[in-house]
């Protein structure tokens, strides 16, 4: 299945086809009577893993509501909204820059990851201010960058060093935090046909340990 979804495998192809797809059978598409009978008789995830062409979810999963069919697309960044810059610290375990901008209706793009190894927030901040590369030059066109909570030295460092402002907000109970990205996660409208949904956050393809961690890793 991944290497029918991976553009780079030419020579593969997957699909997904939900029940409501036959119309023939449930002339009502993701509507139908019967499929919105089996819905309410049955968990989310048993209705997934019968009617929705779905692989069972893993055990203890948070993010269940993460799918790589939905979330994952092709992105750009639009000179025409915002970008912001969502740091995680680290050393020997990645240090972590998300690229995020937000369209008029305050839905989020993530449009690229960024991560180091064995590399200090300073080293980072110096890279980032002078590299000519795409991950530099966009990085230096944010209008702020929220940290990680749990160290503000590192925090003072980056905005010392990159001149970008930065926003708090980051703490709080993570069952919060989970919450509204849970929320975002969805597809709206509900029962609405797969192809007209829209989720408040999307990740692009590059972001492939993003992915990973929403799909299997958190």
């Amino acid at each position: 299945w991944k290497r029918g979804q991976d553009p780079r495998n030419v020579a593969w192809q997957s699909f997904r086809m939900p029940s409501w797809t036959n119309n023939i059978v449930f002339p009502g598409g993701r509507v139908d009577p019967e499929i919105l009978e089996a819905e309410s008789d049955l968990t989310p995830e048993e209705f997934d893993r019968q009617y929705g062409a779905m692989f069972v979810e893993k055990v203890g999963r948070v993010m269940q509501e993460w799918d790589d069919d939905i979330h994952l697309k092709k992105l750009k960044y639009n000179p025409d909204w915002p970008l912001y810059l969502a740091l995680d610290y680290g050393y020997t375990n990645d240090w972590v820059l998300l690229y995020i901008q937000v369209d008029n209706f305050e839905n989020c793009y993530v449009i690229a990851e960024k991560r180091w190894k064995l590399k200090d927030t300073e080293a980072i901040s110096e890279w980032l201010m002078t590299d000519p590369g795409w991950y530099g030059t966009i990085a230096r066109k944010a209008v702020a960058f929220y940290p990680d909570p749990a160290a503000p030295d590192d925090t003072a460092i980056f905005a010392r060093k990159t001149g970008i402002q930065s926003r708090g907000g980051t703490g709080g109970e993570i069952k919060t935090r989970l919450a509204m990205i849970r929320k975002k996660l969805k597809p709206m409208p509900e029962h609405a046909d797969p192809e007209d949904q829209q989720p408040g956050i999307l990740v692009d393809e590059g972001c492939t340990m993003l992915a990973w961690e929403m799909r299997e890793g958190y």
